[in-house]
Parts: structure tokens; sequence; C-alpha cells
């Protein structure tokens, strides 16, 4: 049935159905394998507003429907096939995309069908096309929240670190908790998200909503610095500055502040 309503649509002036039904073809989905057939069916695109050359077009639309092919064929490539037409819908291929069958709506959609799999990643990453727009919805922070909760309970380091951050600031219409926001970050943090470990850091060293607790905050940010984080590097720095849970040190100090200033775009 797809097959068949894809066809007709692209009889209908060529902009749309063509590449989807070829794909059917040149790739053997649910019909045999027909190369002549699927090469017809992209004769009939109309291409005289798409302003690629022919070369940079072919070689763009074997690339999105080999990778789809092979995400169809193993669920593992999925997320990665999901990040590349993310991308391509996001700049300035968007009239292409449209007609290549993969316009913002439809990269939408088909997260969220392989969404239901349960698979972490992909789940995160229909939060992040919710709040990149990549559909017109009156309360989008909702469902940002819910596909980013969804993530975070599934073990999503990423969307744990941000259930985090709204928690600790009350944004986006979440009620500010503390608690929660401790929750998360920590799952986050557990799991060696670099973001992670600096929020919390930054909770219990500012002690602005708990108690200051200049260890804890030591050895997170210990552990950001380990995975490069410039903002680590620059807050060790102010702890031996001011001899906060070690010994003043100012060679060590400037030695750490120097260390982020080279990293500052690591973070």
């Amino acid at each position: 049935k797809a097959l068949s309503y894809y066809e007709q649509a692209c009889d209908l002036g060529g902009n749309y159905g063509c590449y989807n039904a070829r794909y059917f073809y040149q790739y053997g989905q649910g019909v045999a394998q027909n190369a002549t057939r699927a090469q017809a069916l992209a004769d009939k695109v109309n291409k005289e507003d798409i302003h690629v050359d022919a070369a940079t077009l072919n070689e763009l639309i074997d690339e999105i429907y080999s990778a789809k092919d092979a995400a169809i064929k193993d669920p593992g490539q999925r997320f990665a096939f999901l990040q590349m037409v993310m991308s391509y819908a996001n700049t300035g291929n968007e009239l292409l995309m449209n007609r290549l069958g993969f316009s913002k709506s439809d990269v939408l959609n088909l997260a969220e069908f392989w969404a239901k799999d349960n698979d972490p990643d992909i789940t995160f990453l229909v939060g992040q096309l919710y709040d990149a727009g990549f559909v017109k919805v009156a309360n989008k922070d909702a469902f940002r929240m819910e596909w980013y909760r969804k993530a975070a309970e599934l073990g999503q380091s990423d969307a744990q670190n941000i259930l985090g951050l709204l928690y600790a600031t009350g944004e986006k219409g979440v009620k500010p908790d503390i608690q929660q926001a401790l929750k998360w970050y920590e799952r986050a943090a557990n799991q060696g998200n670099k973001d992670a470990l600096i929020n919390l850091g930054a909770i219990y060293y500012l002690g602005e909503q708990v108690d200051i607790d200049y260890a804890k905050a030591f050895q997170l940010f210990d552990t950001a610095k380990e995975q490069g984080s410039a903002i680590a590097w620059r807050y060790l720095a102010w702890m031996y500055t001011n001899g906060q849970y070690v010994q003043t040190d100012c060679k060590m100090a400037a030695d750490y502040f120097d260390q982020g200033q080279s990293r500052g775009g690591a973070d």
C-alpha cells in the first residue's frame, strides 16, 4: 500500500513520492529488486527548483538511502541514520529532503516509531527534535519533557543531565526541586557525563541550594577534568587559590587556570 501511494504521488507532478518509491525497488523492500524501475521513478522527480548538481544529488541520495537500508536491517544503526537525516534537514536542504521523503516531520515520525523499542538514545533524540521545532505543536515543552524523562528513565545520561538542569533552574515551566535535580545529576554523573559532573559539582561548590561540600565538589570537578572539561580546570584553580578542601597553592592554581584557558573549546 505504501508503495502504491508513493507511485501515485510521484505521478502527480514529481514533487513527492518518487524517491520513496525508488527506494523500495532499489533495495528490494517488499518487492523484487528492480534497478530499472527505480531509475525510472527517480527520473520523474521535479528537479527544476533543486539547485544541486546531478553528481552531488546522486551521491547524496545513495548515501541517505543506503544508510536507511542498513538501519532497517540493523537497529543498531538507526540512531546514526536519524542524526544524519536530521543534520541534512537543518542545513539548507529542506526542499530536497522533502522530496526524498525526509521532511522534518517525517524524521520526527520515524524517530518516534523507532523509539517504541525503548532505545535510550533515539528516545532522547525525539525530545531534541521537538526542541528543535521539527514539528509545530502548541505545548512543545510538554512533549520535549515527556521524551527527555522517558530517555532519562531508560538511562540516557544527557537526558538525565537535562532533567537535573530543569529541576535546578525551574526553566520551561518545571517546578524547581533541588532533590530531583540532585537525583538526576547524580545518575548522569555516575555514568561519567561531563556536563552533569560540572553541574553537580557547582551545586556543592556554590552552596546556594544545598550545604557547601568542597570535598564532593573537588571530586566531581577532578573527574570532569580527566575528561577534558575546561570549566572543571577553572573551578579547581579557584579551589587551589582559595584553599577550599585543598591547601592554598598559587603555583598549582596558576597551572590549572592555564590548563582551563588552553582547553577553552573543550566544553
